[in-house]
């Protein structure tokens, strides 16, 4: 990434906040039958009681979040599954690290991964509970080829998951193949495959404004506006809906989703190689999100062996510069030719927690060292 890109943004830490969200529905009616001699005033004053509690539970239920396992709506949260390691319980691939911004490192999370309760599970869960929400799936390996294998190696090596409302949304950015699964399963649920190898996840909450510009110049569509960060990736989009009620404000993403195969594959050459952008959370966290097309080289060839884990992230080396990436691509050889795409944000309390997540690092010259001989 290059530095100049890299802008303090301030720890970002800190909870959600105060968050006041007043959602006006269509005229209430009211059938109210006088059993005793109230006043006109008392009447009307239980009359708008009941209404102010009407909007404050529609307005709770109805925000889309990143959340934790708990069910608390966070501005964003990482989270780590833990690998199925050989002669363990088959549920030990489920087990799950989390973080969000009142932690300060890791701690466990309080079920499985494939449970609805689970962080992922509360978050992506409104997906399947039907009303006016807007969203897109992509998986470079869908739901519907988890037996058959990948889609095809012509699209980006990208997995995310965009969910919003009139008010806000959040974007999901995971390693996971063949998840989640389709409006049309109508429950969540994590894959079998998904068990064996660790995996990893970076959720970001934005308000409703911040996602038009995610919408608008990220997704753009096919005959494009200026819309190129996912563009870039090439995703496979497999699932992809917009209500009528929201199609006006984020038109580019309405067209996307009315297209039979909503691909964004593109092979323009006026498309830009890389791109990165910087992206501010619900509560003003900046996030850098970084793309990367099939025609990116970053001029080395260094080529990672993965065993046990299928997470992608990476942090920087010292302390002192604090950057953490999560993101879908892997650092291979035979990803060079492929999209994909990175969250990259940065914080000293996550990158250490990555960072003292790996006990041993190979350097670029091959040779293997102690990870911890730079955390200051």
């Amino acid at each position: 990434m290059d530095e100049h890109l890299m802008k303090e943004d301030g720890n970002g830490r800190g909870g959600l906040g105060v968050v006041v969200v007043v959602v006006l529905h269509p005229p209430l009616c009211f059938s109210l039958q006088r059993t005793s001699n109230l006043s006109p005033f008392w009447e009307f004053s239980i009359m708008f009681l009941h209404a102010l509690l009407l909007l404050h539970v529609s307005a709770v239920s109805s925000s889309i979040s990143c959340q934790d396992d708990q069910g608390t709506p966070v501005d964003w949260f990482y989270l780590y599954k833990l690998p199925h390691l050989p002669r363990q319980p088959v549920e030990d691939g489920l087990k799950y690290i989390f973080m969000e911004g009142q932690s300060e490192g890791w701690i466990d999370g309080k079920t499985l991964l494939n449970d609805t309760r689970s962080a992922v599970g509360r978050t992506v869960g409104p997906l399947y509970e039907g009303g006016e929400v807007g969203y897109v799936l992509y998986n470079d390996q869908p739901p519907d080829q988890e037996l058959s294998g990948a889609a095809g190696g012509s699209c980006g090596h990208t997995k995310g998951v965009l969910v919003f409302d009139k008010q806000q949304g959040f974007w999901l950015v995971h390693s996971t193949p063949h998840f989640p699964p389709p409006n049309s399963a109508g429950q969540y649920s994590y894959p079998h495959s998904g068990a064996s190898n660790g995996q990893n996840f970076i959720c970001v909450t934005y308000p409703f404004e911040r996602f038009q510009t995610i919408v608008e110049d990220i997704l753009s569509t096919l005959a494009g506006t200026v819309g190129e960060q996912l563009k870039i990736n090439q995703p496979h989009v497999y699932d992809c809906s917009v209500p009528v009620s929201l199609a006006s404000a984020v038109p580019a993403l309405s067209h996307l989703c009315k297209q039979s195969e909503p691909k964004l594959n593109s092979t323009s050459s006026s498309l830009p190689s890389n791109r990165s952008v910087s992206l501010l959370s619900l509560t003003g966290t900046e996030f850098i999100s970084f793309a990367k097309g099939a025609s990116f080289s970053s001029g080395e060839r260094i080529t990672f062996k993965a065993t046990e884990d299928h997470s992608k992230w990476a942090v920087s080396t010292r302390a002192s510069s604090g950057w953490v990436c999560v993101g879908d691509i892997n650092r291979d050889k035979a990803e060079e030719n492929r999209g994909g795409g990175t969250v990259c944000r940065k914080d000293d309390v996550v990158w250490k927690a990555y960072r003292t997540a790996a006990l041993q690092c190979q350097s670029c010259g091959g040779e293997t060292q102690s990870c911890e001989q730079d955390i200051l």
